[in-house]
């Protein structure tokens, strides 16, 4: 019986998919929210009836939940309504809808017995959308009486509330269970589909090993794009083509089933981005909070940022429900950004429809999947420099204790995958390969480009800085691989450029902002914008600008880097958030501890040749940030999140790998200083997202876990060599 049950083979796919449907399982019941006190008395003095609210998006997942509102026919109207009294929790949570901040309104919470009142402060106005508020009573309130307050006190705005309530995502870790279900759905999805193309490449032998992971994210991301103008012409044939590209890649695992385990390259980095990503989660997750993932993103780490990691889920939603696709959110058009991550999105929407997942949170963590081709971007350059496997892992596992990488992960703006395409792009054209480069490569690498550019606008900057190479190759020998290359990246451009041109125009609103300084939309054309913003100021205060943007890349507060206070925390994080050379932290010691070892190996033998393309992917980093400081049009707008990825992603390999040159006891030196960085800057909480640490536990194992994957790789390591 015991050998029987040890031969029977159960394939992955079915294994993932088991964890997957037990996730789920632990994620029912904690959606629901219900009022918290039944049957609360309410007073109303003015106007502001049940149910006064404008009635566009509810009170998601709410069951019989009361709302009040002071909007009627029209908003000239004002009134209170006082909810209570009822013993004081000691976190008050209650839904908000309309104009909180506005001048006149107020939401506070009083004790009647003494009049004490404690104003609900909000960082913004809220809009059509109902968001649920957690509000901590200090602990002397805590089971007294009080009153729940919303006062629409300015005849031009409105307001609405709900009465308090329970349940949720607020609610101890449903947030966390909510969040790891529709990580797993959508990293089974996503996986299925990537194992079907990797198993194709490694058939194939189209790249090199360590490069089919990102090559096979690149073709699922064009089987998004292809998704998204399917569902563009008809929502419900883009539904068709999702299910029946997750039909087929599922029949795929089925019949390989363990009989052909994936390459040992692509199983690496999917374990990898699977811990890496499980990790980030729990990070995100310490705290409990009510807010949707992407509030909850952009307010975890820092505080109240804006809503671009909303807009490719709001065009996807746009197109998933059949509607008019041409407003992105707030000021933005839909063509102004880019549509590759909506489409991303598409491939998994029908399955996590279907279960009943909450859309945002379904969206958030399939974009999450999508910003983790850092990942494998990562590695596979780490292994184009020479790096064995194991100690590849090693150093992207480090990387991923960076909080630039871990906060432009969840916070999902697609800048990540930009960066990651465009690594994909520089390999496949110009770094060392043990494959002919044949025209077919150069295809491939435009491709990729193609998609970085479709990801991301900013990613531009970097293949400007490319520009140059590019026209030196041409004469050498390749220019009809690289007509090939223009024409590949024309076939993925064109119809976004059609999109632009004459279904959304114009679709030039962050150009004119990043290159020519101009908020406003206006009829001028681009080039006619640049010309007129320049034309307006004197060459001595251009050329003053161009060099505060170069100053900015090495500003911030150095002394902070070895600071690890609480009470720093925010300020770190800021510099990080803003400054290139201080989000590298502890990768700046890099280049001093090669020369060091360099100098020290000088004296007893020959140095190690560095290789060439160290140069290259050091030039191609450098010349990015001067070209992007260059034309940007204002002082002091030369910021990270303004730019291309690219130059730190590369640099962050870079510094790894003359870490690893210098030594392979760097690798635990900056595991720890990271570490110690990450938990006094990021893992604590703040002002909007604090509470009892109830992702502690997932935390914890996911970082256990990320600790054996790197230490299983290790030990299964060939005796140790030095890098080439």
């Amino acid at each position: 019986m015991g050998s029987r049950w040890r031969s029977v083979r159960i394939p992955g796919v079915v294994l993932a998919a088991l964890g997957c449907v037990l996730l789920y399982l632990a994620s029912l019941g904690t959606t629901t929210i219900r009022g918290a006190f039944p049957e609360l008395a309410a007073t109303i003095s003015g106007t502001f009836p049940p149910d006064g609210q404008f009635h566009g998006e509810p009170l998601a997942d709410a069951v019989n939940v009361r709302v009040w509102g002071s909007l009627v026919d029209r908003p000239e109207h004002v009134g209170t309504v006082a909810l209570g009294s009822f013993p004081a929790p000691a976190r008050l949570r209650f839904g908000v809808t309309g104009h909180p901040i506005s001048v006149g309104n107020q939401l506070a919470v009083e004790r009647p017995r003494t009049g004490e009142r404690l104003p609900v402060l909000l960082p913004a106005d809220i809009g059509a959308r109902w968001n649920v508020v957690d509000f901590d009573l200090p602990p002397s309130w805590v089971g007294q009486p009080v009153r729940l307050l919303a006062t629409d006190g300015s005849p031009s705005t409105w307001l609405g509330i709900s009465e308090p309530i329970a349940g949720g995502r607020g609610e101890g870790n449903h947030g966390l269970r909510q969040t790891l279900a529709t990580w797993a759905i959508n990293g089974l999805v996503l996986g299925l589909l990537g194992l079907a193309v990797a198993d194709a490449l490694a058939r194939r032998g189209v790249v090199e090993d360590h490069w089919i992971p990102l090559v096979a994210a690149g073709a699922v991301a064009t089987l998004g794009y292809g998704c998204f103008w399917i569902s563009f012409a008809h929502a419900t044939a883009g539904r068709i083509v999702a299910v029946t590209l997750l039909l087929l890649a599922t029949t795929h695992a089925l019949r390989r089933g363990r009989s052909a385990p994936p390459g040992a390259e692509t199983a690496r980095v999917a374990r990898l981005m699977l811990g890496v990503g499980t990790f980030y989660v729990a990070l995100l997750h310490l705290y409990p909070s009510s807010a949707e993932f992407d509030g909850l993103a952009a307010n975890r780490f820092r505080e109240n940022l804006p809503g671009d990691n909303t807009l490719p889920y709001n065009l996807a939603a746009a197109l998933a429900h059949g509607r008019e696709a041409k407003s992105a959110g707030g000021d933005y058009q839909s063509s102004d950004r880019p549509p590759l991550q909506a489409g991303w999105l598409l491939l998994t929407w029908p399955v996590t429809q279907a279960l009943g997942c909450n859309e945002r949170g379904a969206a958030g963590t399939a974009a999450m999947w999508f910003q983790l081709l850092w990942i494998p971007a990562a590695y596979g350059l780490f292994r184009t420099l020479r790096l064995t496997a194991a100690r590849a892992i090693t150093w992207t596992a480090i990387m991923a204790l960076s909080g630039f990488l871990l906060q432009n992960t969840v916070f999902t703006w697609p800048k990540l995958s930009a960066a990651a395409f465009a690594i994909g792009a520089f390999a496949l054209w110009l770094m060392p390969s043990t494959l002919p480069r044949t025209r077919l490569r150069f295809g491939l690498g435009a491709a990729l480009a193609a998609l970085a550019w479709l990801s991301h606008g900013g990613v531009a900057f970097s293949f400007l800085a490319l520009l140059p190479w590019i026209l030196w190759r041409l004469p050498r020998g390749e220019f009809r691989a690289w007509l090939l290359a223009a024409g590949v990246f024309a076939i993925f451009a064109a119809p976004w450029t059609l999109y632009q041109t004459f279904y959304d125009p114009p679709g030039n609103l962050l150009l004119k902002e990043h290159l020519a300084g101009v908020d406003e939309r206006d009829p001028r054309s681009t080039w006619q914008t640049i010309r007129d913003s320049y034309r307006a100021i004197a060459w001595p205060e251009i050329i003053a600008r161009k060099r505060a943007n170069l100053a900015l890349q090495v500003e911030g507060n150095w002394r902070a880097l070895l600071e690890f206070s609480r009470d720093g925390a925010t300020a770190r994080r800021a510099d990080e958030f803003f400054h290139p050379a201080r989000a590298l932290t502890w990768w700046l010691l890099a280049p001093l501890l090669l020369g060091v070892d360099l100098l020290r190996r000088r004296a007893r033998s020959p140095a190690p040749d560095l290789r060439p393309w160290h140069a290259a992917l050091l030039l191609w980093s450098g010349l990015t940030l001067v070209v992007w400081c260059l034309l940007m049009f204002r002082a002091g707008h030369a910021v990270i999140h303004q730019g291309s990825y690219v130059p730190l992603l590369g640099l962050f390999v870079l510094g790894s790998t003359w870490l690893e040159h210098a030594g392979r006891w760097t690798a635990g030196l900056v595991a720890a200083l990271q570490t110690a960085t990450l938990a006094t800057t990021y893992a604590v909480s703040n002002v909007p997202i604090h509470g009892p640490p109830v992702g502690a536990g997932l935390l914890i194992v996911a970082g256990c876990a990320l600790a054996g994957i790197v230490g299983a790789e290790l030990r299964a390591e060939p005796p140790s060599r030095a890098p080439a």
